[in-house]
C-alpha cells in the first residue's frame, strides 16, 4: 500500500468548505434558483455539507442530488467499478436554474465533462457551476472551477486523496502520496469491494453483491431507454463479437443493441459463416477472432463449458450466452431484475415456481442460482421425467401436483419443451403435456393474486401457455425481453471495464 502524507488537516479543510459555502452564499443569495448535486463518489459528502452549511447561512432549504458521470466517461478501465455503486439521483427538476457541479479533487477535468452530460440528460439547466474543494491543476481540457477550497501542489505522478465525514471531524483531511494507490483501497487503506471478472460464464460464482451491482447499473441503463439520445460513450472504440453456434432472436439481439448503446463496434457470427463448418475448431475460431483484435466475445455453443473453455485461454473477456443445458447467466439476471421491478427489490420468502422441462433447460439452472442467491423460495414443476428429485439437491422444492406448486406463488416461470436437447421422447406428445402442465386460465387462478407471468422465450401458444395468458396483463414476457437489453448493458460494461483495469496493470491488479 502506498504511503499518504497528510497535506491538510481537519482544521484547514472545514475552513476551506466554509469559505466556498460563503462564496456560493454572496452570489446566490439574493434570489435566483440553484441546486447543489455532489459527483460520485467523492463529490457526495462534500455536496451534502455545503448543501447544509448554504441551508443554514440563507435560512431556506437547498437542493441536493447525486450524479454518477461513469458511464459518460471514455477511459474505461480507468479505475474498477465497486460493488457498492451509486447512482444518480436528482429529485428535483433542475431545467432553468443553476446546478454547481461539487467533487472533491479537480484534475484533467474528464469527471466534470463526463459530469456535464449526464447532467444535460436529466434537463437543461440555465448555467452549470463548479466547486472543487482540491484543485491539483494539469488540466487537459479547458476547464475551470468556480469555487475551490484548497489549491494543491502535486507532481503528474502523485495522488490526491481527502477524506471527509458527513459532518466535520478529526478525521478530514486532504493526503497526498507519490504514485498510484490502488484504486481498491480508500483514503484509509481499507479494501473496497469491487467487480473482478472479465468474464461471466455462470451465476453460481457470483455472489449476492455481485447480482445487485448487475441489477443497479442494470436500472440506471434503463434510464437512457426513453432518452433522444439513447447511446452512452462506454465502450466507445471496442469492438464486440457475437458468436453463436446456435440459433437465437432475443439474446442475439439484445446483446448488439446492448453493445451498440455502449458505442461499441458489433460483429456477429454464426456457425454457418464461420470456418468451424471447415473443421476449424472452436478454440482455434476463438484465438483468430482475438488475434484480429476483438475486444469482446460472446458465445453461445450447444455444448456446456464452452463458455469457461474459452475464458480460461483468453485474455478478452467471455460471456456466456447460453451453453447446452448448462448455463444462461444473462437470461437469470434479466430474470430477478424483473422479478424486482414486478415484487420489489428484497425476493426474500417469495415463492417462485418454475415449470416445464427442467431437465434440459440451461434458464432454469441459471435461475436456481440467481433466485437463491437472492433468498426466494423456487419450486420446480413438470412431468417426472423432466424434473427429477434430483434438482433438490440444489435447495428447491419439487413438486409433480401442478396445484400444489402454483398454489401461492408470486410468480411463474414457464419453460418449453427442448426438443433440441432431448435425444428421447420423455412424455407421450404436446397435447398430453398440455393437458397435464399447460398454464391456462383455470390454472393461473391457483396463484396468488397479483402474480406475474413470466417465460424467457421463444413461446410456444397453446402448450406451455395459452395465447390469451400470454398476452394478458399479468404477462411480463415483453418486460423481460427490454430488461434483457439494459441487464446485457451492465454486463458489458463491468467485464470490459475489468479486462482493461487488469491489463494497464500487467494482469496482477486483481491478483
Amino acid at each position: 500500500m502506498t504511503v499518504m502524507a497528510r497535506l491538510y488537516d481537519s482544521d484547514e479543510v472545514v475552513q476551506a468548505i466554509e469559505d466556498m459555502a460563503g462564496k456560493i452564499a454572496a452570489k446566490h443569495g439574493r434570489g435566483g434558483t440553484f441546486a447543489i448535486i455532489g459527483i460520485a463518489n467523492g463529490g457526495i459528502r462534500l455536496g451534502r455539507r455545503l448543501a447544509a452549511l448554504l441551508g443554514a447561512k440563507l435560512g431556506r432549504e437547498v437542493p441536493f442530488g447525486v450524479l454518477n458521470a461513469q458511464f459518460h466517461r471514455d477511459d474505461i478501465g480507468s479505475r474498477p467499478i465497486p460493488k457498492a455503486f451509486m447512482r444518480t439521483d436528482i429529485p428535483f427538476d433542475i431545467s432553468d436554474s443553476t446546478v454547481i457541479l461539487v467533487d472533491d479533487v479537480i484534475g484533467s477535468g474528464r469527471t466534470v465533462r463526463a459530469s456535464i452530460n449526464e447532467v444535460f440528460d436529466h434537463g437543461r439547466p440555465a448555467k452549470v457551476e463548479l466547486a472543487m474543494l482540491c484543485d491539483r491543476g494539469s488540466r487537459g481540457l479547458p476547464l475551470e472551477p468556480d469555487y475551490v477550497g484548497i489549491r494543491v501542489e502535486a507532481a503528474p505522478d502523485e495522488q490526491v486523496l481527502v477524506s471527509l465525514g458527513e459532518v466535520p471531524t478529526e478525521s478530514d483531511c486532504v493526503k497526498i502520496g507519490a504514485g498510484l494507490p490502488s484504486p481498491l483501497q480508500d483514503i484509509s487503506g481499507n479494501e473496497v469491494e469491487c467487480w473482478t471478472r472479465k468474464d461471466l460464464v455462470g451465476i453460481e460464482e457470483l455472489s449476492r453483491e455481485e447480482i445487485d451491482l448487475v441489477h443497479s447499473l442494470a436500472s440506471s441503463f434503463k434510464e437512457t431507454l426513453d432518452r433522444r439520445q439513447k447511446k452512452l460513450p462506454s465502450l466507445r472504440g471496442k469492438t464486440v463479437v457475437n458468436l453463436f453456434m446456435e440459433p437465437s432472436t432475443r439474446t442475439r439481439v439484445a446483446f448488439e443493441i446492448a453493445a451498440k448503446r455502449l458505442s461499441a463496434d458489433v460483429i456477429t457470427m454464426t456457425e454457418s459463416a464461420s470456418s468451424i463448418v471447415k473443421g476449424e475448431t472452436l478454440r482455434d475460431t476463438a484465438m483468430n477472432i482475438q488475434a484480429l483484435n476483438a475486444d469482446m466475445i460472446i458465445l453461445r455453443h450447444k455444448s456446456a463449458g464452452a463458455a469457461q473453455y474459452l475464458a480460461s485461454r483468453l485474455h478478452v473477456p467471455v460471456v456466456n450466452a447460453g451453453d447446452g443445458a448448462h448455463a444462461h447467466p444473462t437470461q437469470a439476471l434479466l430474470d430477478t431484475f424483473t422479478l424486482r421491478e414486478k415484487l420489489g427489490q428484497d425476493l426474500s420468502g417469495k415463492k417462485i415456481t418454475i415449470l416445464g422441462d427442467i431437465l434440459f433447460s440451461r434458464v432454469a439452472r441459471s435461475n436456481i442460482w440467481a433466485l437463491r442467491k437472492l433468498g426466494a423460495k423456487v419450486t420446480l414443476a413438470g412431468p417426472n421425467t423432466l424434473v427429477p428429485r434430483q434438482f433438490e439437491e440444489m435447495g428447491v422444492e419439487v413438486v409433480h401436483d401442478l396445484r400444489k406448486a402454483l398454489a401461492g406463488a408470486d410468480a411463474v416461470m414457464l419453460l418449453r419443451i427442448q426438443h433440441e436437447r432431448q435425444t428421447s421422447t420423455l412424455f407421450p406428445s404436446l397435447k398430453e403435456y398440455t393437458a397435464s402442465f399447460g398454464l391456462n386460465k383455470l390454472r393461473a387462478s391457483w396463484l396468488k393474486p397479483g402474480a406475474i407471468i413470466m417465460h424467457p422465450g421463444p413461446i410456444n401458444r397453446g402448450v406451455e401457455i395459452d395465447s390469451d395468458l400470454a398476452d394478458s396483463g399479468q404477462s411480463v414476457i415483453l418486460e423481460q425481453v427490454t430488461n434483457g437489453i439494459v441487464c446485457r448493458m451492465a454486463v458489458l460494461y463491468l467485464c470490459a471495464n475489468a479486462a482493461a483495469v487488469m491489463q494497464a496493470n500487467s494482469g496482477n491488479y486483481f491478483k
